[in-house]
């Protein structure tokens, strides 16, 4: 990291607004236990910028504020749609889950979170390196989380393969979408809206289907 970037985090740290000043205290406290959640951007990766975003981590308090809100039990298992390093894993992790999985099409990025579980010694939780559209092993999940991970291309593909497991095997399915760039999308599949959560940054919409 630059001078020019330590001291912009130093700003924001000290007289930032609220939300981006938590963020950063989460990435500090896990940089201290050796964990790696520093943002990457697309071009980094390797990625295609038409279907994909960059990485930035959403795990820590903002997260808490949704998820203390939700019914949650032992029967439930959560998917989280481009986990990037793990950082929304880590928090989820500590609710009564019965698992918390990611998927991410980075295989850099998937080494570094699988790095950080371990190194956390989570053992409820595996990250699976897959494109998000060829990932059809649905069926056992009842929450999925996403910080808009990809466009509209990939979201479309994503939704279908959500609502044919909701066929295959009928349940409620709890969507919790951080930045819900593609709500459109989203309540054409059949999911509707719940609540939101503006605390942050970027706002969190909670949908179930059906």
């Amino acid at each position: 990291m630059s001078l020019r970037s330590k001291l912009q985090h130093a700003k924001l740290l000290v007289a930032g607004p609220a939300a981006p000043r938590r963020a950063f205290l989460h990435v500090i406290r896990m940089w201290m236990k050796g964990v790696d959640l520093r943002g990457v951007s697309t071009q980094s990766l390797g990625l295609d910028e038409r279907r994909s975003t960059w990485y930035s981590d959403s795990g820590g308090s903002d997260l808490d504020e949704v998820f203390r809100t939700l019914p949650i039990t032992t029967n439930d298992a959560l998917l989280d749609f481009g986990c990037g390093k793990g950082g929304a894993l880590i928090t989820l992790s500590r609710y009564p889950f019965e698992r918390v999985d990611g998927i991410e099409i980075s295989p850099k990025l998937t080494q570094t979170a699988r790095r950080n579980l371990e190194r956390l010694s989570i053992s409820k939780s595996q990250v699976f390196c897959s494109d998000a559209t060829e990932f059809t092993e649905l069926d056992g999940y009842t929450y999925v989380y996403m910080y808009h991970p990809f466009l509209e291309p990939v979201m479309k593909h994503v939704l279908a393969n959500l609502c044919a497991s909701l066929r295959r095997k009928p349940r409620s399915l709890t969507l919790v979408y951080k930045n819900p760039v593609c709500d459109p999308l989203v309540l054409e599949s059949g999911f509707f809206p719940v609540q939101d959560f503006t605390h942050s940054t970027d706002l969190f919409r909670v949908y179930r289907h059906p």
